[in-house]
């Protein structure tokens, strides 16, 4: 295996690990351990300049380091617009706001 893809591999189980710490420790209650660790894992993504899968990068406030909670840490809300639907979470801690449009899907009727 080459070193780049190891590399990569221990990066991905990092950063899971430290996600998952982040969101406990919210739970929790310690939102400092909780941000801390986010750093950590920015910090990482940045000295290996390797790119974390979008769902992890979704998942955090790229402002203040807190993992987005629905309901605890973030507002979502759904959008729909016409044949568009737009996810808009904002964090509370800070404000932040992160849009994501998506297209609707097409429900199939069966009219036999």
């Amino acid at each position: 295996m080459r070193r780049k893809s190891v590399l990569k591999d221990l990066v991905y189980q990092s950063s899971e690990i430290l996600l998952d710490l982040s969101f406990k420790w919210v739970r929790e209650g310690k939102i400092d351990f909780a941000k801390n660790a986010i750093r950590i894992l920015e910090e990482i993504r940045r000295e290996t300049n390797i790119r974390i899968p979008i769902y992890m990068r979704r998942m955090y406030c790229k402002k203040c380091y807190v993992p987005l909670i629905p309901g605890l840490t973030a507002r979502v809300r759904i959008i729909g617009r016409g044949k568009m639907l737009r996810r808009v979470v904002t964090c509370l801690s800070c404000g932040e706001i992160y849009r994501l449009e998506f297209m609707k899907n097409k429900i199939k009727t069966d009219y036999s």
